[in-house]
């Protein structure tokens, strides 16, 4: 094939892949969202934000050129290309810029590549927001987002695709084909790293059913949108589309990924459904994204039958991992908790209008909200402009937000006021009470709704 259609056609088809990487952080700022109360929703979008925009700055200055420049011996990190250095040629007579490269495989651009990489890069970063969700500080996980893309990651890739000393152990060299091991189990290390050093939220193991995720449907929406991704995450890695034998490789890798997703997510949602006789729609959705990652490293490199297998162990240890967590002394629980904290394991059904939010909880005290609901708002928000500005610095380790951040919301005296979701200091009027016995989805209890399935939604797995 000609050079430069088979250069084009790379082009084009990593551009896609590239894009469609990149839309997995729609997917995590959705799930993430949907797992954490409703005080904590903007925090948590805004910091999936942050994370993008500075992880970009991070792998352009410093993380490409670790992670792909040359090595020049040392196997260890690379040392060119900083700040997007010789990504292109010019011409020294009219100034042209040729970002192309050709070789006997065809031409490519070294800024394809960098993009490419890029999408894998922040979305490996990502992963930790979901497992330090609602107890980071903001400039904290900027400073980690960029630290994770300039220096973390790009080491690990160094290391593995990079062609450093991993890749030469025994002579044997090292296949992770999208990225398990190096994108996956990178984050999900420095995610457990995260929360060993945060602690848990105050009050989870005290008062567990306050920490239920605020919206299902927003656990499904990012479950599908990432399911959607991973089609550019696994047929995109590749690196091309140049020829027959690469498309049909990138199909099967394809079929693998949707194999092993379809079946970690029935095989969890039966285990579930056997042992506590109730429809988890959160283990379906834990049981998908543990199909998904456990595929990525293997998928070009299996038959459908052995992708069968992988999601149906990927969801057995889906499912171990709740049990080995109840097994735990409370002090000891940071490692069994993971998935949970990177919202892969933490989903329960919805249930709304039964206490949630500050003033349904202080009417159980007494406090009637039909009744002195001014008072009761004019309080509450003095109350939270004492403690924004008179907050003891000594309750809490670095990067970890204070207690009355804890109690009232993520920064939220940090947050726009229309930003604030369920939570915060309240400004203006407060947002209507929800109407008594109103659920999301199949009825728990008889006379909440029509179907013949109620009562089989499941309130935790």
């Amino acid at each position: 094939m000609d050079q430069g259609l088979a250069g084009a056609l790379d082009s084009a088809w990593l551009c896609l892949c590239g894009a469609l990487v990149m839309f997995m952080h729609a997917g995590f700022a959705m799930l993430e969202t949907g797992c954490c109360r409703a005080k904590n929703a903007s925090n948590v979008l805004m910091k999936n934000l942050v994370n993008v925009c500075v992880g970009t700055l991070g792998w352009w200055s410093l993380g490409w050129a670790f992670a792909y420049g040359a090595q020049n011996g040392n196997g260890f990190i690379g040392t060119t290309g900083f700040f997007g250095w010789d990504f292109y040629s010019q011409d020294a007579t009219t100034g042209v810029i040729t970002p192309v490269t050709c070789n006997g495989e065809g031409c490519q651009s070294t800024m394809l590549s960098w993009f490419f990489q890029w999408a894998f890069c922040t979305a490996g970063a990502t992963i930790v927001s979901g497992a330090v969700a609602e107890r980071v500080k903001s400039p904290t996980y900027a400073a980690y987002a960029f630290f994770m893309t300039s220096f973390i990651y790009p080491v690990v890739v160094a290391w593995t695709w990079g062609g450093g000393w991993i890749a030469s152990v025994l002579d044997v060299g090292y296949m992770d084909f999208a990225g398990s091991g190096v994108v996956h189990l990178t984050g999900g290390v420095s995610g457990l790293a995260g929360t060993i050093v945060l602690g848990p939220r105050k009050g989870r193991f005290v008062n567990p059913e306050e920490f239920e995720p605020h919206n299902l449907p927003l656990v499904v929406l990012g479950t599908f949108a990432l399911w959607f991704g991973w089609y550019g995450f696994n047929p995109g890695s590749t690196l091309g589309m140049h020829d027959g034998a690469t498309g049909a490789l990138a199909a099967q890798v394809a079929m693998n990924t949707t194999l092993a997703a379809a079946t970690g997510g029935i095989t969890v949602f039966i285990l579930r459904f056997a042992i506590l006789r109730k429809y988890d729609v959160g283990g379906l959705c834990n049981g998908i994204l543990a199909g998904l990652v456990s595929i990525t490293a293997g998928c070009g490199n299996m038959e459908c039958g052995s992708a069968f297998a992988t999601g149906r162990l990927a969801a057995r240890s889906l499912h171990a991992a709740p049990e080995a967590e109840d097994r735990r002394p409370r002090g000891r629980r940071a490692g069994a908790r993971l998935l949970r904290h990177v919202g892969l394991h933490c989903l329960r059904p919805l249930r709304l209008g039964q206490g949630r939010g500050p003033l349904p909880r202080l009417e159980r005290l007494g406090l009637h909200a039909n009744r002195g609901r001014e008072q009761l708002q004019d309080g509450h928000r003095r109350h939270c402009h004492r403690r924004a500005v008179h907050h003891d610095h000594h309750d809490h380790p670095l990067g970890r937000h204070p207690v009355h951040d804890r109690l009232l919301g993520a920064e939220a005296h940090r947050h726009a006021a229309h930003q604030r979701g369920g939570g915060g200091c309240w400004h203006g009027l407060a947002p209507p009470l929800p109407a008594e016995g109103l659920r999301l989805g199949s009825s728990t209890r008889e006379g909440d709704g029509d179907g013949d399935e109620r009562g089989h939604h499941g309130l935790r797995f």
